[in-house]
């Protein structure tokens, strides 16, 4: 059977089109992947994640610059959006969603890495950092500024002893990173790389739904936190509360319609 909507040949007869997510005009959607996850795109909980996406867009432009990758994210969502108040779940819409993510994942991942490359380099060479110029500038001017008494109790501190702690810390920091990347946003794209991948096969077959789900709080809760160090920036504040609203409203709409709803 051929799709009214994009004209791929339907040769399963599958209810929903394998390619663009329209329904065929002889389905009966009521079990069917598409129409599951078509339920979860209009509601109106996603509608207000589009919202807040974009919100967070918005702020971070005018504090920090363009965001490309969540500047993607949120278009992809619009578009996903729109094409599911045509009655369509089109899965080309959502494999971008989840590139984005994976584009987010990989570039964490390199950050993580740069961190311990770093720290390790800068570790191996603790002697040398310690016998360059800037640092005997350093002692100099400390000791033209402090008491002779005051020298002789940080002067250890200042030495390879302290420098190596603080430099492992910053492996230690990167290895946090890359790990807690690739326990959340690892399991989050590969829910919704699912997501589509269900819509292609007309099987709602959700991979690592309840690890996304509790990660999805978890940075939820996180984000909140740091509306207690947010300060007198509203747009700081703002942008913490949206950060936080997001991912508990994302787990809300994922336990809303689509954990535990294999079919």
């Amino acid at each position: 059977m051929k799709c009214a909507n994009c004209g791929f040949e339907n040769a399963q007869d599958f209810s929903f089109c394998p390619s663009c997510g329209a329904p065929t005009l002889d389905s009966a959607p009521t079990n069917n992947a598409a129409a599951k996850i078509l339920q979860a795109l209009k509601d109106p909980l996603f509608l207000v994640l589009c919202i807040l996406m974009s919100v967070s867009c918005f702020f971070t432009l005018i504090t920090s610059g363009p965001d490309v990758i969540s500047i993607l994210f949120t278009v992809f969502l619009w578009l996903t959006y729109a094409q599911a108040h045509k009655d369509i779940a089109d899965p080309k819409y959502l494999r971008c969603v989840s590139g984005t993510l994976y584009a987010h994942y990989v570039l964490v991942n390199v950050a993580a890495v740069f961190i311990i490359v770093i720290g390790a380099l800068l570790t191996a060479f603790t002697d040398t950092i310690l016998d360059s110029s800037a640092v005997s500038a350093l002692f100099a001017e400390l000791e033209a500024e402090l008491p002779a008494k005051a020298m002789e109790l940080l002067y250890p501190l200042l030495t390879s002893g302290l420098l190596t702690f603080v430099f492992v810390a910053f492996i230690a920091v990167g290895v946090g990173i890359l790990l807690v990347n690739l326990f959340s946003i690892r399991y989050i794209h590969r829910f919704a790389k699912s997501v589509y991948k269900s819509i292609e096969s007309g099987a709602l077959t959700l991979k690592h739904a309840n690890a996304a789900h509790v990660w999805l709080y978890i940075f939820g809760i996180l984000s909140g936190l740091s509306l207690l160090s947010s300060g007198d920036s509203i747009s700081a504040y703002l942008l913490s509360a949206v950060s936080c609203a997001m991912p508990i409203l994302a787990a809300v709409l994922m336990q809303k319609h689509l954990l535990n709803q294999q079919v």
